[in-house]
Parts: C-alpha cells; structure tokens; sequence
C-alpha cells in the first residue's frame, strides 16, 4: 500500500511537469510562430476570407504593386514590373505560399488590426478592410536586375541594406505573370529561388572555410602554401580552375586567386565538426526564423536515398576527400542566395547579421502608419573576424577573382563561385555565383547574384552585380 501511494505521487508529480512544460512551451510558441501559422496554405481564414477586401500593397517609393478593386486582385500595370515581383509578392490564391500575399496576409486582411477597430468595421455592414502594407522593395530596382539575366538561364538576384536588413531588389527567372492563374505551373516557374532554391555554392563557401581558420587556427594568418595547381586526396584530386598553379600562397592571397588547394587543404586541417559549427553560425544548416522571409535552409546533406540504397550511408562525407570537397563548396554542400546573401551582408556589418525584410510600414484602416522596426538576427562572428573576411573580400575584388564586380566610386568586396553538379562528368555543369557589399556607410549593400549553368563567377555574376550595384547607386540607395 505504501509503495503504490509512493508511485501515485510520482506519477502526480510527472503528470503535474508535463501540464507545466505544456502551460510555459505552448504560449512561446503562439508568440513565435502565430504569424507562420496563420499564413499557412491551409489556414481557412487566409484561403477563403470571405467579407474582407484585401489591404493595398505598395513599395519604398509608394508605388502601388497590388490593390482590389471591384472584389477583384490586381497588380502594377508593367508587364515588366510583374514579371520581376511574382515571387516575392505572390497572389492572392496562394499558390505562391512564400509571397508577402501569403506571409503578410495577417495584415491585408485585417486580423493584425487592433479588436475595436475590428468591431467598429463589423457594424458598419460594409466588407471589413485589410491593412496596406509598405515594402521597402524598390519596383525600379526589382525591374532593373531581372532584366540583367541571360536570356534563357535560370537564376536569382537579391540585394539588402545590410544594417536593417531591408530588401531592396528580390528577382529571379523563370516567373510568371501575376495577371494570370499561378496554378498548373512548373515548380519551376513558382519557386523562389532566391530563398528556396538549394544548390552548391562553389568557391562562395570559402567564405565560411575562411572564418572558421581565423576562429579555430591559431596563427593561420602566418602560414604559406604551395599551390602547384593540384592536390591528390585519397581516391581524389582537387584541381585548379583552368590548370592554375598559384605559386606560394598567404591566407588572404588564397582567398584573393580563389585557390582550391589552399581551402581543401584548410577543411582537411579543421574537421567536421568545426567547419560545420562556423555553417551553423552564419545560418547555414540551421533554422532561421524570420518574420516575412519564408527560407528554405541549407547545410551538408549527409544521406540521400541513392546513398541509403547502396549501403554508402554516411562514409563519403566523413573521408577526407568530402572534406577537401566540402572546401571548396563541392560534394553535398548545399545552399539558398538568400543565405550567401546573409554571411556577406553579416561580414559588411562587422559580424552582425540582421533579419531579411520586405515590410517597413503598416497602414491601418482609419489609421496611421505604423513603422516596423529592424531586428538583430544573429552575431555571427566577432567584429575582429569579420573586419579580416572584409579585407580579404575587398582583396579578391580589388585584385583577385572578382575583377567584374568593382563599381565606379565606391569600394566594393565579394566572392566569386563556379559551382559545378551532376552525377557523370558529361553532366557537370557550372553554376556561377557573386556575393558581396558595397564598403560604404552611405550605401550599405549587400548582394548576391546566381545564374544557374551560367559558367565562371567572375564572368558571369560578377558582371551582374556591378551592374545591378550601380543602378541601385544611381537610385539613391
């Protein structure tokens, strides 16, 4: 009898914790992620609204990009415009789940009003209105960097202000018109693939490799290597782009000429463990929560199917040779322009990395505008790492690889990357990448530009970038 009043009082006392856990676990959640929640495709209130006319949607310059009139969603008369703003404004069936339409539909149909307000509108007998909202995208800007990818390439484009985190332009090809019905499209035509599309990121994640040297390496800064423009592996080679031979090397002089051998050999040294603890510090492999972004996340994918199904399980990733892979931005290591966008943003910053944003102002029905203020995302690394990865980004356009991407006037750092995919190596082809800031207190930018198959970095997104640098320069920003 004693014993079972003893295992009554446990289990009172278990049932009493879990009653807790669930009173403190379950409001934190509702304050974290009520907004996802309610923008969710199947949220009934967000699918089919009912008596609600949906808020305006308008950019930095208060030009109107959505609007309803006669019960009907229509969007900015230029073709052009609409096609750059598919994606990231998305449409009112929310077909498009990661479009402000979707995401800030919580204000454009009224449910972030405060109660009364809600109250007075249902007694009016007239449809209740949504809040309009302001972008800090610029439609120009937007419009602008679509029109600078290749014809016929697929790709993504998205510049910030990397000390609030505002986002200026968010384009990518292919897209569609806002116009006409979102669904029956490919996925390739309705993902973003800005904050979605996952790919390698070639020589951009030496980036990473580099700050995670600084942080774990003592004297790193010091040290040479010989680059003879190859670099046998275990059952591998890491080769030079072009047959390359760089010669004896610093630290930052390998950053500048984007040598393999260099960061292979700096991945091998650091380890897993390390190399991806420094990912996970600038968001890669790692849930960032943002209030209007919805991200698709990155980070090593150590199994696939095709693995599990022929017993290889994890061994590739922990040899040396994905090590030396991983590097350099090669094996499985996978990544969103949106996170590159980030670590450049974060190093521009002094190692401060703020939350990516599209909404500045709300404006309420009868109401005034109500701004929305930045919010610190993360620190990413100290202010002394990101001052040394900012010298060396400043370097590799200045002298190195990234020669394409300097703009008249300003000083500007970055990174290039050719990212090369496919099983066979028939298949292999060449993704091409830029990423990086403006180093200017009155112009702080930050980018990252992707055409896929689009061939070397340096000829192809680096070109890109400084144009789509200099339009946004000549329109103030």
């Amino acid at each position: 009898m004693k014993q079972a009043k003893v295992s009554i009082k446990l289990i009172s006392a278990a049932m009493a914790g879990l009653f807790l856990c669930i009173a403190v676990f379950l409001p934190y959640q509702i304050f974290l992620n009520a907004g996802v929640w309610f923008a969710n495709n199947s949220n009934p209130l967000v699918r089919y609204p009912g008596n609600v006319i949906y808020g305006d949607i308008v950019d930095a310059n208060d030009i109107l990009l959505a609007g309803t009139y006669n019960n009907s969603r229509s969007y900015i008369a230029d073709e052009a415009s609409r096609l750059s703003m598919a994606h990231v404004i998305g449409d009112a069936n929310h077909t498009i789940s990661g479009g402000v339409e979707t995401t800030l539909s919580g204000y454009l149909l009224g449910f972030r009003t405060n109660a009364f307000k809600r109250l007075v509108q249902s007694f009016s007998g007239s449809p209740r209105q949504g809040d309009s909202i302001k972008l800090s995208l610029d439609i120009a800007l937007n419009r602008c960097a679509a029109s600078l990818f290749p014809k016929g390439k697929k790709g993504a484009i998205v510049i910030l202000d990397y000390t609030t985190g505002e986002i200026r332009a968010m384009t990518d090809t292919p897209t569609f018109d806002l116009t006409h019905s979102a669904s029956g499209l490919s996925v390739d035509a309705v993902v973003n693939r800005v904050t979605e599309r996952l790919l390698p990121p070639g020589s951009v994640m030496k980036t990473v490799v580099y700050a995670a040297a600084l942080q774990y390496l003592p004297h790193i800064e010091e040290e040479t290597w010989t680059c003879i423009g190859n670099l046998p592996v275990e059952s591998g080679t890491i080769v030079e782009a072009g047959g390359a031979a760089h010669g004896v090397v610093t630290l930052e002089q390998a950053y500048t000429v984007s040598c393999n051998v260099c960061f292979a050999n700096l991945a091998m040294q650091l380890g897993w463990d390390k190399l991806i603890a420094t990912a996970k510090q600038f968001g890669i492999g790692d849930e960032l929560l943002t209030t209007d972004i919805r991200m698709a996340t990155g980070g090593l994918i150590w199994l696939n199917k095709e693995d599990a199904d022929k017993g290889r399980d994890e061994a590739f990733y922990r040899t040396l040779d994905g090590l030396a892979q991983t590097g350099i931005g090669q094996a499985k290591m996978l990544t969103t322009p949106m996170e590159m966008a980030l670590i450049a943003a974060a190093i521009a910053n002094g190692g401060v990395m703020m939350e990516p944003r599209l909404l500045t102002y709300v404006k309420e029905v009868g109401g005034g505008a109500v701004p929305i203020a930045s919010t610190v995302l993360k620190r990413a690394v100290s202010a002394e790492v990101a001052a040394k990865l900012k010298a060396a980004m400043i370097s590799a356009v200045a002298d190195g690889t990234g020669k394409n991407a300097k703009v008249a006037g300003v000083t500007v750092g970055g990174k290039t990357g050719s990212a090369e995919w496919g099983e066979k190596p028939k298949e292999n082809l060449t993704h091409s990448w830029f990423t990086g800031f403006i180093d200017d207190a009155a112009h702080p930018l930050a980018i990252c530009v992707v055409v896929e198959e689009g061939g070397s970095g340096g000829d192809s997104a680096a070109v890109i970038a400084r144009n789509a640098l200099t339009e946004a320069l000549r329109l103030g920003y």
